[in-house]
């Protein structure tokens, strides 16, 4: 199946549809859909409360984004495009996700091996 993608028209209203997945965390990637977006990246900007996302990627009717660190407690979603600004009547789910690194060896140093 094919995307066609399309230019983002100032003349008509930036519509929000959904978005996918409805949670996630800092990193998470998630997509916006909706209509006339534009395909010109430098000019979408997505907000999470404050918090600016990284846009990936935008076909006109879907936005491929990136969630941002930190945004707040259930963050409201924000896409500006152009002069136009518009926001999710839904919220989105953010948590908190826990970092795990690990470390390998056995605690002791031993110079003498």
């Amino acid at each position: 199946m094919e995307i066609k993608k399309r230019d983002y028209d100032p003349s008509k209203p930036v519509v929000l549809s959904s978005f996918y997945p409805l949670e996630g965390g800092a990193r998470s990637k998630i997509l916006l859909d909706g209509e006339n977006f534009g395909t010109d990246t430098s000019k979408i900007r997505v907000f999470f409360n404050n918090a600016k996302a990284s846009v990936v990627s935008s076909t006109g009717s879907r936005i491929y984004a990136i969630v941002p660190l930190l945004p707040g407690e259930n963050p409201k979603i924000t896409v500006v495009v152009g002069t136009d600004t518009i926001e999710y009547q839904e919220k989105f789910n953010y948590y908190t996700q826990a970092q795990v690194s690990t470390v390998a060896g056995n605690g002791s140093l031993s110079l003498s091996e």
